[in-house]
């Protein structure tokens, strides 16, 4: 999210990432993360989620209003991102 928000200051562009490459992402961070004790990678994401929330909270006017008219909302709110990830940890099902 960070790199998003970085391209959209040089160019203002904010890139899109298909589900598929975010996928692809993920798949292969995957074996890094496993390989970390499991309270390393909980400090790990929580100080990304950090600095996450605190790039979002220094954008401009401009930025906001970019994401909002271009419909990424959760470009402003990563909480439609992490609750599922959370719900998924804690065994909840994933509404239909």
């Amino acid at each position: 999210m960070i790199a998003r928000w970085d391209r959209y200051d040089r160019e203002d562009v904010i890139e899109d990432l298909s589900d598929f490459h975010m996928d692809l992402v993920n798949a292969a961070g995957l074996p890094l993360w496993l390989a970390l004790p499991p309270e390393a990678a909980v400090a790990e994401a929580i100080e990304a989620a950090g600095e996450v929330v605190e790039r979002i909270a220094a954008l401009g006017p401009a930025a906001v209003e970019a994401a909002l008219t271009t419909s990424r909302r959760a470009m402003l709110d990563r909480t439609f991102h992490w609750t599922p990830h959370l719900d998924e940890l804690a065994g909840v099902p994933p509404p239909r």
